[in-house]
């Protein structure tokens, strides 16, 4: 993966100029890409004691693991369950605290979240929609294929006059 394959809906967390130790080399300036949590992966969490440390690492591990997309500044592929510890744990709060935040301000996340949205997610919507696709296969098609099933829509179910009953 690199920098241009990284989804808008995922997070990076950058550990610039720190040494992070793997097995038996030490790397630095790695980028972790992540996904937030789904509702099903945070109710599940909030009924583990994780007063307990060895649930408390158990669910950070998980966490990391059901979560970490990729590592981005690794020039081979390397075995992530020999990284130091404290990243892991680090990455997993921010992992939980991000996704914890939608749960708990879900009202302020669904009027902040108009900001972000362009012409293209609605577009991308409608093609879902008529075109009967999943939408993560849309969010991935090239723009101009994008572009073309949009217009298509357009044409064949142009907007139609509002009904006077006056």
């Amino acid at each position: 993966m690199n920098i241009l394959s990284i989804k808008s809906h995922n997070f990076a967390i950058n550990f610039k100029d720190i040494a992070i130790t793997i097995g038996n080399e030490i790397y630095s300036n790695l980028t972790f890409i992540f996904r937030l949590m789904t509702i099903d992966e945070l109710m599940r969490l909030n009924s583990l004691n994780t007063d307990n440390l060895m649930v408390k690492l158990e669910a950070e591990e998980e966490i990391f693991n059901l979560c970490l997309i990729d590592v981005i500044g690794l020039d081979k592929k390397i075995d992530l369950d020999k990284i130091e510890s404290g990243i892991i744990s680090t990455i997993a709060v921010v992992i939980v605290k991000r996704s914890t935040y939608y749960l708990l301000n879900t009202e302020e996340a669904l009027q902040k979240e108009p900001e972000y949205l362009t012409i293209y997610d609605q577009m991308q919507l409608m093609v879902c929609k008529h075109f009967n696709m999943n939408f993560n296969e849309v969010v991935n098609l090239p723009i101009d294929d994008l572009i073309r099933k949009f217009a298509l829509i357009q044409i064949t179910f142009p907007p139609q006059e509002p009904v006077n009953n006056g």
